[in-house]
């Protein structure tokens, strides 16, 4: 014989830090990772900025998009 129990919890998700809410996730089977990249800091030194340059000046960015988006994404194109 089994007997179950239910109980209602308010909470927030603000109550929650990000670290939390990911530790969770991933003890559930989601695979996540932070990657943090620089949107441009002005001198062409990040692949977004290289991508910019290279897609106005009509030449072949291929590559650096590849690079960005496994980077981004974690993922190979």
């Amino acid at each position: 014989m089994s007997r179950y129990i239910t109980t209602e919890v308010e909470v927030e998700l603000s109550d929650f830090d990000t670290a939390d809410l990911l530790e969770e996730l991933e003890s559930r089977g989601h695979d996540f990772t932070e990657t943090h990249i620089p949107l441009g800091d002005g001198n062409g030194s990040t692949l977004l900025e290289q991508i910019y340059q290279k897609r106005r000046t009509n030449r072949n960015f291929d590559a650096e998009l590849d690079l960005f988006l496994q980077q981004s994404l974690g993922r190979i194109c």
